[in-house]
C-alpha cells in the first residue's frame, strides 16, 4: 500500500514473533528470513543503506545457519536477499568482490535473473575475465534480447575476444533499434 513506516513495524513485529516462537518448520523460517529482505529493502527505500546492510546480514546468517543444522531448501526469496545485499555493494560501497560474491550466490539460491547476470558479467568485463563476462552476458540476454546496454556489452566483450563477426552482429542489432528510436 505504499505505507512504509506501517509495513516496517509490522516487519520487526513478525521478526520478533518468529524469533520467539517455539515451532521452527521449515517455512515458518523462511518467511522469518524473507521478512529481513523485506525490512531490508524499506531500509533501501528511506536511503539507510547501513541498516539495510546490517538486517540482509542477519537474513542471510539465519538461512546459513538453519541450512547447516536442518537442511533448509532455498527459495528465489532467499536468492533475491542475496542479490539485494550484492546491490549495496555494486552500488552504494563499490565493493565489486562482495557484489559478484553476492550475485553469485544469488544465483545459486534460484535467484537468476537478467539484471544479474548483466551485473556479473559487467564485474567480469571490468576484471577482463571476457569469458565469463560473455557466459553471464548471454545468459541475461536469453530475458532482455533487446536490452540496449546488453547488446553494446556483448558486442564489446566479442570485439575483445576478437570475435569480431558476432560482435558486429550485436552492434548493428544495437544501431537498427537505436535507429528505430
Amino acid at each position: 500500500t505504499g505505507n512504509e513506516s506501517n509495513a516496517q513495524l509490522l516487519l520487526n513485529s513478525a521478526i520478533t514473533n518468529f524469533e520467539n516462537s517455539k515451532t521452527r518448520r521449515p517455512k515458518r523460517i523462511q518467511k522469518n528470513i524473507d521478512c529481513y529482505r523485506l525490512l531490508g529493502e524499506i531500509y533501501v527505500n528511506q536511503q539507510q543503506y547501513l541498516l539495510a546492510e546490517e538486517t540482509y546480514g542477519k537474513g542471510i546468517l539465519l538461512f546459513e545457519e538453519e541450512q547447516k543444522n536442518s537442511f533448509l531448501k532455498s527459495t528465489p526469496e532467499i536468492g533475491n536477499l542475496y542479490a539485494d545485499l550484492g546491490d549495496l555493494d555494486y552500488f552504494i560501497s563499490g565493493n565489486m568482490d562482495n557484489a559478484l560474491l553476492n550475485y553469485t550466490k544469488a544465483t545459486k539460491n534460484e535467484y537468476d535473473d537478467a539484471s544479474v547476470n548483466y551485473k556479473i558479467g559487467f564485474i567480469q568485463y571490468a576484471k577482463k575475465d571476457y569469458e565469463q563476462a560473455l557466459s553471464a552476458f548471454i545468459k541475461s540476454s536469453q530475458e532482455k534480447s533487446d536490452d540496449k546496454n546488453l547488446l553494446y556489452s556483448l558486442g564489446n566483450v566479442l570485439a575483445l575476444r576478437n570475435d569480431d563477426y558476432s560482435a558486429q552482429g550485436y552492434y548493428e542489432r544495437l544501431i537498427d533499434i537505436l535507429d528505430l528510436e
